[in-house]
């Protein structure tokens, strides 16, 4: 027996026999979780991953009261001030050892809070200390916050935004990573750090790093610096046994970012290692032409990074070519320069997994970059020109083609590909050949050139596919059984014009066998014209075999005027050709649902939807939403869906 919610109703389990022992009494009647060690409950609580939590579970019972106190992993986010002292002064109290302490502040905290907070966990002395104060309290400039003597600590990560930061007197004898950001006297506190491995800066201001030329850092291993770098020789000369160094420059000028990475170049000639090279030039008044960028780029490349990182916000037009980054795994430039690489490397980006360039970087000759990336992975990119991507072990292809430029073939193989993102602009002539027999996930933009004749007088402006994951169905689409139990879905759309000039017939069945993936469940029709008859070219698509063995879906959104205005269809109009469509008709047999949006109850719009249930035998349901300026009869539409009680018919009278 089944419920209305369509769960099945169950019998409750037969008594035992006589005699025998119950199901409660087998298990004692004990509380089995409560029964752990104490190590065990204490996994159970650091896996709740919030302090909060692991306090209220005292109310459970006796056994888990005070059992936090245990807790050696602390994260508290967002919590009162006073409640995160309270607690850190009880831990203190029992001498318990913590290992990870986190403490995130809201927005209106101040300084005041965070130096209370802050000199509570100097008492507990963790292992690790995680501190965030994000403030948006605007009180006096003057605050400040005292960072206290860590004895103990090995690691410190502190963002202080806008807040200025002091040491307190003290050295920090153990530690060995610390993570920066925030209006800091880095000097200060480096000085005591004598066994500092790693060190991370962000939003650094090189004003902030005052080093006495003398001073050296000799256990300093990995560097990481974000911001305002002009004094980066100087640094590296100070910290002798560097061996990783990653350098993002923001806020600088080129010519002192170009003076900076030929510093670094005598260092990796040495054995550095520069993970990370980000160069971010912003509309800060500098000058940058084609020939500044592509000497930026060139000492970029010799410094052999891993990973690349280039914005620019300057506006302009340049052609530069590409230098060849050889060790880099990841390279991505976002540029706002109008910026074509015409001159490709001869050798091979041999470590090259992910590539992107966006904004309006372009590439000429996209097969050519291919080609010397064997081992590309991703790959997002603007093409001028012909579209041609051959890739052995390519897995995500993002393809935008510039429009200004003439696009006549797209000729695609990738054997592994599973995400595929395009966008194209062309006329109907142009050459498609994908081959992507792995491909799940498929976003496929196509806009027409001139005025593509589809059938009477409607022509094709744009044709997308797209695949929808189970989690983004909206709860129309929930209600159909059989798109339920799939993890994903494609979705055919064709937005639509009508005109009575128009260009040559387009041959839509062809451009259907261009499309990357023809099993899509669900059509999509936007009509942007105005009181058209639209059922005879439905009719004329429904017909098609690609669409009628693959769609369950339809989805009608037709244009809908303002209130108090009407438009009314030439009589002559191509749009009623032929005249009985609405007696003519296609065996649509997987078709299963059908939603009609701004529907205006117009004598052709009746014609359509009878035609939908006689060509549907498997339709289940049926949804009309009508439009705000309906002048029909609801009597006459609820007749219609009384003629047809096996399908669910919904209207939205709104």
């Amino acid at each position: 027996m089944e419920l209305r919610s369509g769960r099945r109703l169950r019998r409750s389990p037969p008594p035992p026999p006589h005699g025998a022992p119950s199901r409660r009494r087998l298990g004692g009647g004990a509380d089995l979780i409560s029964a752990l060690p104490d190590e065990m409950l204490l996994l159970v609580l650091v896996r709740l991953r919030c302090v909060r939590t692991a306090v209220q579970s005292s109310l459970l019972s006796r056994r888990w009261r005070d059992l936090w106190t245990g807790l050696t992993d602390l994260t508290f986010r967002y919590i009162d001030p006073a409640t995160i002292g309270a607690v850190l002064a009880r831990l203190a109290a029992a001498s318990t050892p913590v290992s990870k302490l986190g403490v995130h502040l809201q927005t209106r905290e101040t300084a005041y809070d965070a130096n209370l907070l802050l000199r509570a966990a100097a008492r507990l002395s963790p292992r690790e200390l995680v501190f965030t104060l994000w403030s948006s309290y605007m009180g006096d400039l003057e605050d400040m916050i005292e960072l206290p003597c860590f004895n103990c600590t090995t690691s410190i990560k502190l963002d202080t935004q806008r807040f200025r930061v002091r040491v307190a007197a003290g050295e920090f004898t153990s530690l060995e990573r610390l993570s920066l950001s925030g209006n800091i006297d880095f000097g200060a506190l480096l000085h005591r750090c004598q066994v500092l491995r790693e060190l991370s800066v962000t939003d650094m201001d090189s004003r902030q790093l005052s080093l006495p030329p003398t001073t050296e850092f000799l256990s300093l291993e990995k560097l990481s610096l974000n911001g305002n770098i002009v004094n980066l020789g100087t640094m590296l000369r100070q910290c002798p046994r560097l061996r990783v160094l990653s350098a993002t420059f923001r806020g600088v000028e080129p010519c002192s970012i170009e003076a900076a990475l030929l510093t670094l170049e005598g260092a990796v000639a040495l054995g550095l290692v520069v993970s990370l090279l980000g160069i971010h030039i912003d509309r800060g008044g500098y000058n940058v032409d084609a020939n500044r960028f592509a000497s930026l780029l060139r000492a970029a490349a010799r410094l052999s990074p891993q990973d690349v990182v280039v914005t620019h916000e300057i506006y302009g037009h340049v052609t530069v070519d590409l230098p060849c980054f050889h060790h880099a795994t990841s390279i991505m430039m976002d540029l706002h320069y109008n910026i074509s690489f015409t001159v490709l490397p001869n050798s091979e980006f041999s470590a090259l997994e992910m590539l992107s360039l966006s904004g309006k970087c372009r590439v000429l000759d996209i097969g050519t970059l291919v080609t010397c990336c064997p081992r590309l992975r991703t790959l997002k990119a603007t093409v001028a020109g012909n579209i041609i991507v051959h890739s052995a072990l390519l897995q995500e292809l993002d393809i935008d083609r510039d429009i200004d430029t003439g696009c006549r073939g797209i000729d695609i193989v990738t054997p592994v590909l599973k995400q595929l993102q395009l966008k194209v602009r062309a006329g109907g002539d142009i050459g498609v050949s994908i081959s992507a027999p792995a491909i799940e996930k498929v976003w496929w933009q196509r806009w027409y050139t001139g005025l593509p004749l589809v059938f009477g007088c409607w022509w094709l402006e744009r044709m997308s596919i797209e695949t929808i994951e189970r989690s983004h169905v909206d709860s129309w689409e929930d209600s159909c059984s059989q798109m339920q139990q799939l993890p994903r879905f494609h979705v055919l759309c064709l937005q639509l014009y009508s005109s009575n000039y128009l260009d040559a017939q387009l041959d839509f069945a062809q451009e259907m066998e261009k499309l990357p993936v023809t099993n899509f469940s669900l059509l999509e029709l936007n009509f942007e014209s105005y009181s058209h008859v639209y059922g005879a070219l439905v009719l004329h698509l429904l017909r098609m075999r690609r669409i009628r063995a693959t769609t369950k879906r339809l989805k009608v959104v037709l244009p809908c005027w303002p209130k108090g205005r009407s438009q009314a269809c030439l009589g002559n109009c191509f749009c009623y050709k032929p005249e009985n469509w609405s007696c003519q008709s296609a065996f649509c047999t997987r078709l299963e649902e059908v939603e009609i949006h701004d529907f205006e109850g117009r004598d052709h719009e009746h014609d359509f939807l009878k035609l939908i249930f006689r060509c549907s035998p498997k339709l289940k349901r049926m949804t009309v939403r009508l439009a705000c300026t309906f002048k029909g009869c609801t009597t006459k539409l609820h007749n219609i869906f009384l003629a047809h009680p096996s399908v669910n018919c919904y209207g939205d009278f709104r």
